[in-house]
């Protein structure tokens, strides 16, 4: 028996339409069942980690840098001219100037500052008040109980003494040293000023008599200069060593301006 003849190929028939837009030919068409991308999507790739230069800074740095910048200088415009202020006086007047003008959250944010500030502050001074107060108490019972018994007297420092306490004011100020280091800084300036006195008076003696000669004349002048530098320093000695207040100062700037 013969074997079954194989079926022959029918040639493909003719497209019935134009191949165009949107009409591709059959044989470039994606066959049926059969997927158009045979390899698959490609697998995604791990991402890489980018390592990064990071730096971070301390706290205590930070803080540091923080307040630097809370003061350095900006200039602002006043409607008057520029003005050199720090960073934190330029925020806080401008939060001030916006509170003025009606802002309610700037206004309400002024006036919790402000009033946790006085709060801290009454309370600090309060606090100092008491203690100052106590102070002066207690050392100066105990220095008259060690003059009545005959004891050694080591005063304190500040001395009891040195603090003035104005209860009707509420000012307290210590005219002597404040600590054993000012004290110490107090003496060396009064073995200063007593060099500086014998200075000054050796000065003026010279002065005091007369010059024959030139050279003698032209010694005078530079006696003048040293004297002006006497009354110049002296003053300031006598202030740093707590024998005149700082404001006489101004006048001693005055007089060693006169004689210059």
């Amino acid at each position: 028996m013969n074997p079954p003849l194989k079926p022959k190929s029918v040639p493909e028939a003719a497209p019935s339409y134009e191949v165009g837009y949107k009409k591709p030919p059959v044989a470039t068409r994606f066959k049926k069942g059969q997927s158009g991308n045979p390899s698959g999507r490609p697998k995604a790739k791990p991402k890489q980690t980018q390592h990064k230069l990071t730096y971070e800074l301390p706290p205590e740095t930070l803080k540091d840098t923080f307040l630097e910048e809370a003061y350095r200088l900006v200039n602002i415009n006043t409607g008057q001219g520029d003005e050199s202020i720090p960073i934190a006086r330029a925020v806080i007047r401008a939060l001030g100037v916006k509170a003025a003008k009606g802002h309610v959250y700037a206004q309400r944010l002024f006036a919790q500052t402000l009033i946790a500030i006085e709060a801290e502050r009454k309370a600090e001074g309060g606090l100092y008040m008491d203690q100052m107060i106590q102070y002066k108490k207690t050392w100066s019972e105990e220095l008259e109980r060690r003059a009545s018994l005959g004891l050694p007297i080591d005063a304190p420092v500040p001395h009891p003494d040195d603090v003035h306490i104005n209860m009707r004011c509420g000012v307290i100020e210590v005219v002597g040293p404040f600590s054993e280091e000012e004290k110490e800084r107090r003496e060396y300036y009064r073995r200063m000023l007593v060099e500086w006195r014998e200075t000054r008076t050796e000065y003026e003696n010279i002065l005091s008599r007369p010059f024959e000669d030139q050279e003698e004349a032209e010694e005078r002048e530079v006696v003048i200069d040293e004297l002006a530098q006497c009354h110049k320093i002296i003053p300031r000695l006598e202030a740093s060593s707590g024998e005149v207040e700082p404001p006489t100062m101004y006048h001693a700037n005055k007089r060693a301006k006169r004689l210059e």
